[in-house]
């Protein structure tokens, strides 16, 4: 920061680096009072970016070399990158229901990946960027993916289900009339085809 942030007369809430020194990736707005625009991001959200620095960095490395510049806007290609993929899929019968649903769904995500990445299994999750939205559907998508092997230690390959079974209870506590949550485990096969049904999709119990 070029300044640290200034306390607010008027008493409104300003970031501290001292009282909120839990923030993993702290992005401060450059309006008063300051605030940290990504105070909910994860511990995985942090890696992820971090990977991807590097990345762009090597490319532009490589760039300089050849100036071929095509390679560093390449498309994401997110269904290829993880084996395994957690799928949560919410449909509402009005988009006025489905918008509601798909706040609730956000919010509840990023408990649902706190709960991933705190359990024993040294999952790391990582959410797909692209959003999925249509009239009466929303589906978010995230990428298994495993910290480094511990020794003595077995990762498991799915995510623990009373973690599924207590995220699916959240949402029902939220859940109106017209409203329905799935949540599927697919693997990359599953992805890369893109062709299965609503009613097909595998869910985890």
């Amino acid at each position: 920061m070029l300044v640290d942030p200034r306390s607010d007369p008027h008493r409104l809430p300003v970031w501290d680096p001292h009282t909120n020194r839990n923030d993993i990736m702290p992005i401060i707005s450059p309006v008063f009072p300051c605030k940290n625009i990504r105070a909910d991001a994860s511990a995985s959200t942090l890696r992820d970016m971090i990977y991807h620095f590097k990345c762009g960095y090597e490319q532009c490395k490589l760039i300089k070399v050849n100036n071929n510049w095509r390679d560093l806007f390449m498309p994401y290609k997110f269904f290829e990158e993880y084996i395994r993929y957690v799928h949560i899929d919410l449909t509402a019968d009005t988009e006025q229901k489905l918008e509601l649903w798909k706040k609730i769904g956000e919010s509840e995500l990023l408990v649902l990946i706190s709960k991933i990445e705190a359990g024993r299994g040294q999952l790391i999750c990582h959410i797909c960027p692209t959003e999925h939205l249509s009239s009466d559907s929303c589906s978010f998508f995230i990428g298994l993916s495993t910290k480094k092997l511990i020794v003595g230690r077995a990762i498991p390959e799915q995510v623990p289900s009373d973690v599924i079974n207590e995220f699916m209870r959240r949402m029902e506590n939220h859940k109106r009339a017209g409203m329905e949550v799935q949540v599927g485990c697919l693997n990359q096969t599953y992805m890369k085809s893109r062709t299965w049904g609503r009613s097909a999709m595998p869910l985890i119990q």
